[in-house]
């Protein structure tokens, strides 16, 4: 059966000089981006040998380098056209976490693909990103912060659980699991006597030495029954 191959144009992915999208601002119109394409090889003839093909089927080549490069998905419709979706911007477009999973919390907190340049590279956009308002964000921003152990991310990760008013405990357990990565137990000792219930129940839960010395700030009122809690 033949089929017919089609391939989006590389030239219309790229910005001309003068649109109104902002990457045309990148294009030079002098030196526009050629993609790298493999020459034309038997590799793919070659590989063909190896497979297992049941009797009565046969296996053809009809699509290789210079035809196509970098393909990454593709489809075929009830006509049999084959679609295919192609990539050039492997180690040159968005930040790639694969190598990097201690940046997954702070890549699932982004919106935007310049919030994820943004946060494997700046302290402060996480900041920011507690007060966002999606409590998923939040979640994680606080997640990240935690991880990269910071003493000064204490203050805004407090103001984050003052804010949830414990009305969410998934924000809870990340706004202790920020603090806990902190490392900062003389604010945890300070905050313990928060006048915000949130406050002090993600304080109650920070880790720290085996004595737990913020439990002794919990003695009557209130705070008995968050501790109770």
């Amino acid at each position: 059966m033949a089929y017919a191959f089609l391939i989006a144009s590389r030239a219309a992915a790229l910005a001309q000089p003068g649109d109104d999208n902002p990457a045309a601002k990148v294009a030079s119109p002098a030196k526009p981006y050629e993609p790298r394409i493999a020459q034309a090889s038997e590799e793919a003839r070659l590989a063909m040998r190896s497979f297992r093909v049941p009797p009565g089927l046969a296996v053809e080549l009809f699509a290789a380098e210079p035809l196509l490069a970098n393909p990454v998905a593709f489809c075929v419709d009830e006509k049999g056209v084959f679609y295919v979706a192609e990539t050039f911007r492997h180690g040159a477009g968005v930040t790639d976490t694969r190598s990097h999973m201690n940046w997954l919390d702070a890549d699932l907190a982004c919106r935007t693909v310049a919030d994820r340049v943004a946060t494997s590279k700046a302290f402060d956009r996480l900041i920011d990103l507690l007060a966002d308002s999606s409590p998923r964000v939040r979640f994680f921003a606080a997640i990240s912060l935690g991880k990269l152990g910071r003493p000064e991310a204490v203050g805004p990760l407090l103001a984050m659980l003052r804010a949830s008013a414990d009305r969410d405990p998934y924000l809870r357990h990340a706004g202790v699991m920020g603090l806990a990565g902190s490392r900062n137990p003389s604010a945890w000792k300070q905050a313990a006597g928060d006048r915000s219930a949130a406050v002090r129940m993600a304080i109650l839960f920070c880790p720290s030495q085996p004595e737990r010395w913020h439990c002794s700030y919990w003695p009557s009122g209130p705070n008995r029954r968050d501790a109770i809690r």
